[in-house]
């Protein structure tokens, strides 16, 4: 529970860093490019997808700059396009 609490203080003192106070974009009908500069398990870019499926965007497409074999088979059935630089 600790450990919960910890990560979840943390998530939220990322996004308000990072956010600056702006609300999330309206991506709803919209094509959203997800760029990640390297995919190993991919665990976070599949929460960042699955994050922004929820607000039901026209296109999904993730760019990585590097990423293994698992993360390309991770990501066929999650994105609508995979932009791949190197694996």
């Amino acid at each position: 529970d600790k450990v919960i609490a910890r990560e979840k203080e943390e998530m939220e003192r990322r996004i308000r860093l990072y956010r600056g106070g702006r609300a999330m974009p309206d991506v709803t009908g919209r094509t959203v490019i997800l760029v990640d500069d390297g995919l190993a398990t991919g665990a976070t870019a599949l929460a960042a997808v699955r994050a922004l499926r929820k607000k039901n965007p026209k296109r999904l497409v993730l760019a990585a700059g590097v990423c293994t074999e698992d993360a390309l088979t991770l990501f066929e059935s999650e994105v609508d396009d995979m932009v791949p630089v190197e694996h």
